[in-house]
């Protein structure tokens, strides 16, 4: 049965069984939701390491145009101008790329 059609039943019935059911299945499906949610978050942050374009293409999907941050937050340290945020970055990026390429 869906979600959905269970709905319905229970919206022309309006039988107590029939909401109980739909009830437990809307449930089930809410569960199900947060850990597909959760093991797409995990694979995403997996993937940050061993494939970065997967993880900029996530971050790109909730991105809205030019958006600039203003503040950010990162170590329990507050970067609240585009000199400190970029020197954040920076450091926190240090690993993966070659500083030689940008000076």
């Amino acid at each position: 049965f869906s979600k959905k059609s269970l709905h319905k039943k229970f919206q022309i019935s309006n039988n107590q069984n029939d909401y109980q059911l739909f009830s437990d299945v809307r449930k089930k499906c809410k569960i199900l939701i947060k850990e597909c949610y959760h093991n797409y978050l995990s694979y995403t942050q997996n993937q940050l390491f061993l494939n970065p374009k997967y993880f900029w293409s996530y971050v790109k999907k909730f991105k809205s145009d030019n958006i600039i941050f203003s503040v950010m937050h990162y170590n329990n340290k507050v970067f609240d101008n585009d000199s400190s945020i970029e020197s954040m970055f920076r450091s926190y990026f240090s690993s993966v790329y070659n500083t030689q390429h940008f000076w």
